[in-house]
């Protein structure tokens, strides 16, 4: 039962995915509310700056606190580093594409050597555009993984469509743990793009993700790829993408994104100046209603909806029932960004986005178990609280990345990597 309601949880969030466009500020252009004209002029011209930002150092700490069972625990991510991409090469492939007549397309589809051959070319400039290095620390609490708390700490160079990793992670992969490896993505695209067109390559590499022969039933070659053997999907699969995709289109979703719906949901509201690095930062905060947003029937609907397609194990009665109680938790949901403007470059300095929620296990089980459950059961199941935080900071906006590969590394062909993530760790050498 207790895994059941974590599936739930899970769902729930899912169920929140159209928060992100009212929390968003970006899109066709930032969501003014009542703001002022010169307040409103602020978020567009943070638009427009973010638009044209191709470099920046970063520090995040994200942390993601449950209380179950009257156990609390806490996941803590932290993050920082710099990224940078060329926005100049990205942007003309983007321009390519776009251009490109409708002749020209129809042209490509009739020799598909020369389709594949334009799209490796277009993925190759944007796979060598970024450029990055970043540390990242994960820490699990000892309640989740028994023992004492886990933290795993990774160190990530890119550079030139080469990426290089350093972790003890490695280690569980037969690699060491003090060394840099690199995998080279661009030659690995293009690796599993000669496997594609040749079956018994790429045999040998479903064989290396799955660690042994795959015995997947494999379709005949298509017409618009000779050669390439896909595997066959149908039934559920089928069933499953139907739904999803119905679930995407659906209206309710342009709905909750116009500015009727979010007049009735979000609140922007200007704070009082502030200063952030060492720069002098408009601060604004958006809050989202939750309550007036699980009111409305578009919401209810897409929320009904995202159940029913990823279905936990629920029948459509259950559903029924649940759903309600559900919507009546995020009656009490508490939703803030805070998000910092610089006053004279407009770009943006830090943002912090919090949310919490308490689940009422009791009121879930109510609703779903059809059975009568003793006292004593019923007692156990204990309220649920969860909350999430992030916190980052922005500096050095479009300046020149100090990126460089790693002195020693040891390259790891994209095959082998594969290979080697597909093995249990007990069976690595």
């Amino acid at each position: 039962m207790r895994r059941k309601i974590l599936l739930f949880t899970f769902v729930l969030a899912l169920a929140l995915a159209p928060l992100n466009g009212a929390l968003a500020q970006e899109g066709e252009g930032p969501w003014c509310g009542e703001l002022a004209q010169a307040d409103c002029d602020m978020l567009i011209a943070n638009a427009k700056a973010m638009a044209e930002l191709w470099s920046y150092t970063y520090d995040t700490e994200m942390t993601y606190g449950m209380t179950i069972e009257d156990e609390p625990m806490e996941i803590v991510f932290t993050s920082d580093g710099t990224l940078a991409y060329d926005k100049e090469e990205v942007d003309a492939v983007v321009n390519e594409v776009l251009d490109m007549t409708l002749r020209q397309v129809l042209e490509l589809t009739k020799d598909p050597k020369a389709l594949w051959t334009t799209g490796l070319g277009y993925a190759e400039r944007v796979l060598k555009a970024p450029s990055a290095d970043v540390n990242l620390k994960l820490v699990l609490p000892a309640e989740m993984v028994g023992g004492s708390p886990f933290t795993a700490d990774i160190n990530l160079v890119m550079v030139d469509g080469v990426l290089y990793g350093k972790s003890f992670l490695l280690a569980m992969m037969g690699l060491e743990a003090d060394q840099w490896v690199s995998v080279d993505l661009v030659g690995g695209m293009y690796q599993i793009a000669e496997a594609l067109q040749d079956p018994a390559l790429l045999e040998n590499l479903m064989s290396g993700i799955s660690g042994k022969s795959s015995g997947m039933p494999m379709a005949a070659p298509s017409a618009e790829m000779p050669g390439v053997e896909m595997p066959m999907g149908g039934g559920a699969g089928q069933d499953i993408m139907a739904k999803i995709q119905e679930l995407i289109s659906a209206p309710y979703w342009k709905t909750m994104d116009s500015p009727e719906f979010k007049t009735k949901t979000v609140l922007v509201t200007r704070l009082e100046d502030a200063e952030a690095g060492g720069v002098a930062v408009a601060v604004f905060e958006t809050k989202v209603d939750m309550a007036a947003m699980a009111a409305t029937e578009e919401f209810q609907q897409a929320f009904k909806d995202i159940f029913a397609v990823t279905g936990a194990g629920l029948s459509p009665e259950q559903i029924d029932a649940m759903v309600p109680v559900l919507l009546d938790m995020l009656n009490s949901m508490e939703i803030t960004l805070t998000k910092m403007i610089g006053l004279e470059d407009h770009f943006t300095y830090g943002y912090e986005a919090s949310w919490s929620l308490a689940v009422d296990t009791k009121a879930i089980v109510g609703a779903i178990v059809e059975e009568e459950m003793s006292e004593e059961a019923m007692e156990a199941l204990t309220p649920q609280a969860y909350d999430f935080n992030v916190k980052t900071t922005f500096s050095g906006h479009n300046q020149e990345p100090d990126v460089s590969p790693p002195d020693a590394e040891k390259v790891v062909p994209i095959q082998k990597l594969i290979e080697m993530m597909s093995q249990p760790p007990e069976t690595t050498k």
